[in-house]
């Protein structure tokens, strides 16, 4: 008696062919099934096929069929999804790009990407199709700037697929992108300002309101700066990273290097003079809230 095989590891059966002289069912070979999941609705199956001789042959290649699988490797062919496609694209990119950057194009995948085009076959997918889904996105109210982030990684998704020959051409770069008004950000006047710095005179993130205004430093940067960064002799402040905030299932906030152009020669800013003061006060003694590790470079500016 044959062994049995394992639950998951495909269906082999006799493959029957009908004689033409007897008219009468009559086995050529086998026959390999490996299930493929659910796709367009529909439970997906791929057959192989072996002659006589080639069942131990045919039950190799189902096994790496189904390790193919369940590592997200897609098979050749037109049976590829859009959603299919972008899992895997994915996967692909994790240790390759910043975290915060991968969690942005998660997002995007299981907010819009994959509700409005994600069941459409891959290689079937057309530029009027992206243009609708993008104009349909805006209707709803999606920014027209947001609808540009959509098609931007669909774009570069769609990139590497047309590299690997899963499709023969980059819908995504031949549809028409929703226009985009440029919006004027109101800001604050200097009376504001003033008004601000008093309010916060005192507080203990003083030094990091002061460096927000006075240096224009981004969330992430100042948030990430650390006393090892301050040179209070010369009155220069240097950026060299930025503090992200990665989803729990990835991890916890951490400092990074940073990757706006203000990084490396061009990162020493001089500092203003209310945060050059507001940091030596931090610093003096019986005023200072800094601790001997700070004093290290181990802790930022904020504590």
């Amino acid at each position: 008696m044959s062994k049995r095989r394992e639950s998951g590891d495909g269906s082999v059966f006799p493959w029957r062919r009908k004689n033409a002289l007897t008219g009468e069912l009559e086995q050529v070979g086998w026959c390999g099934l490996v299930d493929q999941g659910i796709v367009d609705g529909k439970r997906r199956r791929m057959a192989m096929y072996a002659g006589m001789n080639g069942k131990n042959e045919l039950v190799g290649r189902l096994k790496r069929a189904v390790a193919d699988h369940s590592r997200g490797v897609l098979p050749r062919g037109g049976h590829v999804t859009v959603e299919q496609w972008l899992d895997s694209w994915l996967r692909g990119l994790e240790g390759t790009i910043r975290p915060r950057t991968l969690e942005g194009y998660e997002v995007i995948i299981r907010r819009h990407l994959s509700p409005a085009i994600g069941k459409k076959r891959l290689a079937k997918l057309t530029p009027s199709e992206v243009e609708a889904m993008l104009s349909a996105k805006v209707k709803v109210g999606a920014k027209p700037r947001s609808a540009h982030h959509m098609r931007a990684v669909l774009r570069t998704a769609l990139h590497v697929a047309e590299r690997d020959g899963l499709v023969s051409r980059n819908v995504a770069r031949l549809a028409r992108p929703p226009r985009v008004v440029n919006e004027n950000v109101p800001s604050l006047t200097t009376a504001q300002v003033k008004g601000f710095l008093a309010a916060v005179k005192g507080n203990r993130l003083e030094a990091l309101y002061v460096a927000t205004l006075g240096l224009g430093l981004r969330q992430g940067e100042v948030l990430g700066l650390r006393w090892s960064d301050v040179d209070l002799e010369r009155g220069v402040l240097r950026v060299s990273h930025a503090l992200q905030w990665i989803r729990p299932a990835r991890g916890k906030a951490a400092c990074r290097p940073s990757s706006s152009p203000s990084h490396g020669r061009r990162g020493a800013r001089s500092t203003c003079p209310r945060l050059s003061s507001t940091l030596c006060a931090r610093t003096a003694p019986g005023g200072a809230t800094r601790s001997s590790r700070s004093a290290r470079g181990g802790s930022t500016i904020g504590t």
